[in-house]
C-alpha cells in the first residue's frame, strides 16, 4: 500500500508595525495576496495597514485568519465548505471582514471548519457540518456557511481550539468537546465516539485548565498548576506519554515525562495522510 504524505505549508509573521507577511501554497488564495500563484518567499499582504494592528493569526488547511486588535475578523483562502464564513463564496484571495455584530476575541481554524469567541465569551463556529464538530442543532446546520451560534455551553468561553474533525473548548476552567472522537480526541470515555452536543471532559477531577490545543486526532489540556494531559490518537508518540504508550487514550492523561517543569502552552500541528 503506498501512502501519500500532503503536507500544506503556510508560513505568516507580522511585524511590530503591523505588516503582514506570507509565503508558502496559494492554491486557493490562502495568502492572501490577490492570487493562487504560490511564493517561495515573503511578500506583504497589502490589505492590513498600521490601522489594522493584527493581534491572532489562525490557518487551517487552505484558510487563513487575521484578528486585529480592535475586535475585527478577516478571513480568506478556500470557502469551499463556508470555512470562513463567506456564504457561498468559493473562496476568497484577499482577506475578506467576518462580521457577527460584536467584536471578535479569538479565532481558531481546523482542517474545513472554524470557531471564533466574541468579547462577551458567545462561541461561534462555521463550515464543514460533518460528525457534529459544529456543535449546532439540526436548524442551524442549514446555515453552516456563516457563523452560528453554539448554544450548549453554559457558561462564557474563553478559548476554543478546532481540530480535524473536533473542536475543544475551554469555559471557566471547565472543558468541552464536541464532533469525531473514534480515537478518543474528545477525552469522553470510550463510550462516545461522536456528538454533536457540547460535553464537559469530567475526567480531571478539580484540576482547572487555562490553556487547550488540538491537532488532527489528539488533544492537550494545561492546568493552570502547569500539568499537561493528553488524549487521542497515539501513533507515533504524539501523546508525548513514552515509548510504551503508543496506544489511544480516551480520557485526559497526565504526561509524567514534563512533571519536572511547569508547563505554560502547548501546540499541536496536523498531518493529513491519505
Amino acid at each position: 500500500m503506498v501512502i501519500n504524505v500532503l503536507i500544506l505549508v503556510v508560513i505568516f509573521f507580522c511585524t511590530e508595525k503591523g505588516n503582514l507577511y506570507a509565503t508558502g501554497g496559494n492554491s486557493e488564495g490562502q495568502l492572501g495576496l490577490g492570487g493562487t500563484e504560490e511564493r517561495s518567499a515573503f511578500h506583504l499582504v497589502n490589505y492590513f495597514t498600521s490601522q489594522h494592528k493584527i493581534k491572532q493569526l489562525a490557518a487551517g488547511s487552505y484558510t487563513s485568519a487575521a484578528l486585529t486588535e480592535d475586535g475585527q475578523l478577516f478571513m480568506w483562502g478556500d470557502n469551499s465548505e463556508g470555512q470562513i464564513g463567506l456564504g457561498n463564496e468559493a473562496n476568497a484571495c484577499v482577506p475578506h471582514q467576518v462580521d457577527v455584530g460584536k467584536p471578535v476575541f479569538w479565532i481558531s481554524c481546523g482542517y474545513y471548519h472554524s470557531a471564533l469567541i466574541t468579547c462577551d465569551g458567545e462561541l461561534y463556529t462555521f463550515g464543514e457540518s460533518d460528525n457534529g464538530k459544529l456543535g449546532l442543532s439540526l436548524e442551524q446546520l442549514k446555515n453552516n456557511r456563516v457563523p452560528q451560534l453554539v448554544s450548549g455551553i453554559p457558561r462564557r468561553v474563553n478559548k476554543v481550539a478546532c481540530g480535524g474533525g473536533h473542536t475543544v473548548a475551554l469555559a471557566g476552567g471547565e472543558v468541552f468537546t464536541f464532533g469525531l472522537g473514534q480515537y478518543g480526541q474528545l477525552g469522553l470515555g470510550t463510550f462516545i465516539f461522536e456528538t454533536s452536543e457540547p460535553k464537559m471532559v469530567d475526567h480531571l477531577g478539580k484540576q482547572k485548565i487555562c490553556n487547550i490545543a488540538s491537532g488532527e486526532n489528539h488533544t492537550a489540556l494545561i492546568t493552570e498548576n502547569g500539568l499537561m494531559y493528553t488524549f487521542g490518537d497515539g501513533r507515533h508518540g504524539k501523546l508525548g506519554l513514552g515509548k510504551e504508550k503508543y496506544t489511544n487514550q480516551f480520557v485526559p492523561t497526565l504526561c509524567s515525562n514534563f512533571l519536572r517543569f511547569t508547563v505554560h502552552l502547548v501546540s499541536l500541528h496536523y498531518l493529513s495522510l491519505q
